[in-house]
């Protein structure tokens, strides 16, 4: 056995065996064995291999060296049967590991190989085509719910939400913020396609915007129905659902094609718009597609939505060739109680050289009414006077049947007005000389008859002619002074100071029994006189030798009972108003006259933007007199916004506005400077006359 030396280094004792190899060195200072080191830094330190025949222990769960179950642990002394190295509690690795053939840590360069040895990102999986996903994140304790990702090559890369056909999950994909700090960027989800050098975006979701974008030129193919707006499932291909609450002067259920390009110049097959086709058109399978009018009420149970009105395109030839297309235009509406099925009806149609046809749906004339009434076509005009032009090609030749009021007049253009080439008869009779068409206003009818003479007067009748003169009489000078007015009096002329005449002009009087001067008279000859509106005007004095200009009363147009007449029948009495048209100007009736010649305004028709009103004018600068009052009737119950604005004097000094969702009537009156309200009557007893 080799000597034990004892030697001190430094402050430390040693006891030495085969002091020039330093077998073994014991630090009896701090302790500590060294095997082949003479400066053990721990309890046992050995420099070079070491090699145990049985376990090898350090400390409790510290190192265990398993030689038995060939495995080591460390921080536990009991480690995992099947497991060569086993560690309990946290774990430095430095270096690379690599765990049998297919997973590798890359310590270099932070990376995990699953598959791979040679991991180019942070975590890199290579997998195998056995249609399993190579990514799998389960729930704990369901093996059939997993969100996963695989890579085939045979189909390609899926991310997929896996669940158990009994309890199914959503696959959610987001891009969220944590609601917290300044807004600034946008959680957008963006579909890109294309090389990896430069893709190109398809496809994004902006949060911002609450937008879904598809780019340009990027085309869009859907197989299947589509909902827009809808809670539910479409029934139809394309199903938009919305209200009719107007948002910045739009309904939310609106569409249209809006293009951003200059008008067409011509009409072309290739220019915009919307197309309604069907195909191996014949006379028999002969309707395109309808744009279909129709209502989704509850009350329908047959059908719902029901087809109430429409307009269709009808072929009226086999499309045999390529020149081959005519078609005709159907407008289709649905009668009142017209039945459960919802199929309305064609009451006009447009063929294809352009013939309308109402009542018929082969129109043989430009236009062509058919209709079992009575009266086949009515023109109404909005002025006073109502024409119907007939011309040829030549501008000069053209003839107008008019009627003004009650009149019918038939006025050729520089020519005659012609009834066949003469009238031979009246009612089958030849005409005899001398007679006239005279009206019976009792039989509603014209009756052929001759002139009845009277006394002092002969009739001479001949073909054509009719010759009258006086054969007898009396005469006289006028009665009264100049400019009075001559009547009959007793057979002789007479006159009276209390009626006289001075062109244009007329004044009436009359003295009451007892009183120095006329109790109803006229303060000058000019009072009786014709306005503008073609009425007259008086001034008259209920008390006796009162100085003209006393105790007046003006008749005028603006207190005069007017005479009424049905609704919508005259411009300037009891007009009826549409707003739908547009503004309507209060004090020239819309164009047709002046307000001082009714009392009363009817609005038949709301305008649905309510954008539309009865514009209202400053009393004074329209001269309006004081004391003049108009009840405007407000007729529309549709719910349709019924509108009457002041724009330059506010109604009671506050107010610029009437409006009116119901039917009702305001009657308001002016003091010749501002607007007043007189009365109001609100049917629907919910406030929906409403001053703003």
């Amino acid at each position: 056995m080799t000597d034990i030396v004892q030697k001190t280094v430094g402050a430390n004792a040693l006891y030495v065996i085969d002091e020039s190899n330093n077998t073994l060195v014991v630090d009896q200072t701090n302790g500590r064995v060294g095997i082949n080191n003479t400066n053990p830094g721990y309890n046992l330190t050995v420099t070079g291999a070491a090699h145990m025949t049985t376990n090898l222990s350090a400390g409790t769960d510290l190192f265990l060296v398993d030689e038995g179950n060939s495995r080591v642990s460390v921080g536990t002394t009991t480690g995992v049967a099947g497991f060569t190295f086993n560690v309990s509690g946290n774990t430095t690795l430095i270096g690379d590991m690599l765990v049998g053939t297919e997973l590798k840590w890359d310590n270099t360069n932070d990376r995990l190989g699953i598959g791979t040895t040679a991991p180019s990102s942070s975590l890199h999986i290579v997998g195998v085509d056995d249609n399993n996903p190579e990514l799998r994140i389960q729930r704990s304790g369901v093996t059939t719910q997993y969100l996963s990702l695989m890579n085939e090559d045979a189909s390609g890369s899926f991310i997929a939400s896996e669940s158990g056909e009994s309890n199914k999950k959503a696959l959610y994909i987001e891009a969220i913020h944590n609601s917290g700090g300044s807004a600034a960027g946008d959680n957008v989800i963006i579909f890109r396609t294309g090389a990896a050098s430069g893709p190109t975006e398809r496809m994004r979701i902006s949060d911002v915007n609450a937008l879904l974008t598809v780019q340009s030129p990027m085309d869009t193919l859907l197989e299947g129905k589509l909902g827009v707006g809808s809670a539910t499932a479409p029934a139809y291909l394309l199903e938009i659902v919305g209200n009719s609450t107007q948002t910045s002067g739009y309904a939310d259920l609106t569409g249209g094609l809006f293009s951003t390009s200059s008008g067409e110049s011509a009409i072309s097959n290739g220019m915009q718009g919307f197309w309604l086709t069907a195909r191996g058109m014949n006379t028999t399978s002969k309707y395109t597609p309808a744009l279909k009018f129709g209502s989704t009420d509850t009350n329908f149970t047959t059908d719902n939505p029901k087809f109430l009105a429409g307009i269709v395109g009808r072929s009226n030839e086999t499309y045999s060739g390529d020149s081959d297309g005519g078609m005709d235009l159907d407008f289709m509406t649905f009668p009142a109680n017209g039945g459960t099925a919802g199929t309305p009806v064609v009451n006009m149609t447009l063929d294809d050289i352009g013939r309308l046809g109402i009542g018929t749906t082969t129109p043989t004339a430009t236009l062509h009414a058919s209709t079992a009434d009575n009266i086949v076509a009515k023109f109404l005009s909005t002025d006073g006077t109502a024409s119907i032009e007939l011309a040829d090609n030549s501008t000069s030749n053209n003839a107008v049947l008019t009627r003004v009021g009650q009149t019918l007049t038939l006025c050729a253009n520089g020519g005659n007005v012609a009834i066949g080439n003469s009238i031979s008869s009246y009612n089958g009779s030849a005409p005899a000389a001398g007679q006239l068409l005279i009206g019976d206003a009792s039989a509603g009818v014209w009756d052929a008859a001759t002139l009845t003479a009277g006394s002092n007067i002969t009739i001479t009748n001949a073909d054509g002619a009719i010759t009258i003169a006086a054969s007898g009489g009396g005469g006289g000078s006028p009665g009264g002074a100049n400019t009075q007015v001559q009547f009959n009096d007793g057979g002789a002329f007479g006159a009276s100071a209390d009626m006289i005449f001075i062109a244009p002009n007329m004044a009436v009087g009359a003295t009451a029994a007892g009183q120095n001067s006329g109790s109803i008279t006229t303060d000058t000859v000019n009072t009786v006189a014709m306005t503008a509106s073609g009425t007259a005007s008086a001034r008259f004095f209920s008390q006796a030798g009162q100085t003209p200009g006393q105790y007046g009363l003006v008749l005028a147009d603006s207190n005069m009972v007017w005479p009424g007449a049905p609704v919508g029948t005259s411009p300037t009495i009891m007009p009826a108003i549409d707003l739908s048209a547009g503004n309507y100007d209060f004090a020239t009736l819309g164009g047709a006259g002046n307000c001082s010649q009714t009392h009363y305004l009817v609005v038949t028709v709301g305008d649905p933007a309510a954008g539309n009103a009865i514009i209202m004018p400053d009393p004074a600068a329209a001269g309006l007199p004081p004391g003049a009052r108009w009840t405007i009737s407000f007729n529309d119950g549709s719910g349709q916004p019924q509108l009457v604005a002041f724009p330059a004097v506010p109604l009671n000094g506050g107010f610029t506005q009437i409006e009116a969702s119901a039917q009702g009537a305001v009657t308001i009156f002016t003091d010749g400077v501002g607007w007043y309200v007189e009365s109001v009557v609100d049917t629907s007893g919910a406030g929906r006359i409403r001053f703003l």
